[in-house]
């Protein structure tokens, strides 16, 4: 059984000065796009998710010090395997952390384990998160009773609640849309905005070329997404509610029938397990974990972009015809997400 939550570590760690704890890869790329090389050079990056499991092993040789974890499973464990767990991270790795600026997704299950009682940064889950999650349960602090409070913090963590950088230990937060300043989550917290594009083009061309290495992307990648004028953001539906892939791909089924003729890429969502080829093989599928926002940042421009209601879309310029589907398309995605709206941008 604890085979289940083995740690998967590179044993040449170091001592560094900076601690970075993602399991997404729109956290990961934020955080090697705000930091420079030399900072880079000097952090211990923490990695699960679905990031640890798609971002390729030859990333670990550019970054150098990495601990990839494998917390799959943990969401559906008992308490005494969760608390076994935290203890270990603990033993394993608090000392490391130690004394470390700490940058963090904090609403995942061994960050709050290694963040513990610490100040941390936070690096945000994507794009827009803050400015329609006022009703989100999940970014409100638990109304239960002492005991149940007490409970989950021996647990999880005491962020457990209060996640998302709302609590005392999270000493800023960095958010990359305007949208998300204005959020009355955030009022009276910090908060920090980073222009991802105006900082990848004052990037030095040595900064360039290592984040194109660590997400393996090639000139091959970026001719082929070139050959197409429309691109499908898919999202991981089949795994986040009991949706099936056929039902997924049937939601995307007219837009590549549609528009097949000028080129179709489907870029899968790094925890998005269809197999699309399946279902389109005249479709170009790319599910290596390439950040949208690197695409666009390369030059690789589309006539239009369709998605469910991924907030990657945001990335495109006013060039870019932008369909939003919403989540009347499937009944499921109704009943789990409530209502979106389906909307279309043109240029």
């Amino acid at each position: 059984m604890w085979e289940r939550f083995r740690l998967q570590v590179d044993q040449k760690t170091k001592k560094a000065q900076y601690t970075c704890i993602v399991e997404t890869i729109h956290a990961f790329f934020l955080y090697l796009i705000i930091m420079d090389m030399e900072q880079i050079e000097k952090t211990q990056f923490y990695i699960g998710g679905a990031v640890g499991r798609v971002l390729p092993r030859s990333s670990d040789k550019c970054l150098g010090n990495v601990i990839r974890i494998d917390n799959f499973a943990l969401k559906r464990a008992s308490v005494l395997v969760r608390c076994w767990y935290r203890f270990r991270m603990w033993i394993l790795y608090l000392h490391k952390i130690a004394d470390t600026e700490i940058y963090a997704q904090d609403h995942i299950a061994f960050s709050q384990a290694l963040i513990c009682g610490g100040k941390y940064t936070l690096l945000e889950d994507g794009p827009g998160f803050y400015r329609n999650c006022k009703n989100n349960k999940l970014i409100h602090p638990f109304k239960n009773s002492f005991f149940r409070r007490i409970a989950v913090w021996f647990t999880w963590g005491r962020i457990q609640g209060n996640i998302f950088g709302l609590n005392k230990q999270c000493i800023n937060r960095i958010v990359t849309t305007h949208k998300d300043l204005q959020s009355e989550v955030l009022k009276g917290r910090n908060v920090r905005y980073c222009n991802l594009r105006g900082l990848w083009q004052n990037s030095t061309d040595e900064k360039r070329k290592f984040v194109l290495n660590v997400f393996n992307f090639t000139d091959t990648l970026r001719l082929e997404c070139q050959k197409a004028e429309t691109i499908i953001l898919t999202q991981p539906f089949c795994v986040d509610t009991d949706m099936t892939s056929d039902e997924l791909a049937n939601i995307y089924r007219p837009y590549v029938e549609k528009y097949k003729k000028e080129g179709v890429i489907i870029k899968s969502h790094p925890r998005d397990r269809t197999d699309y080829k399946k279902y389109f093989p005249y479709a170009i599928c790319i599910s290596v974990p390439v950040p949208m926002q690197l695409l666009v940042f390369v030059g690789v421009n589309f006539k239009r972009a369709v998605t469910v209601f991924s907030t990657a879309v945001s990335e495109f310029g006013k060039e870019t015809e932008l369909i939003i589907l919403g989540t009347d398309v499937n009944e499921k995605l109704l009943a789990t997400y409530g209502h979106i709206e389906a909307k279309t941008y043109c240029p």
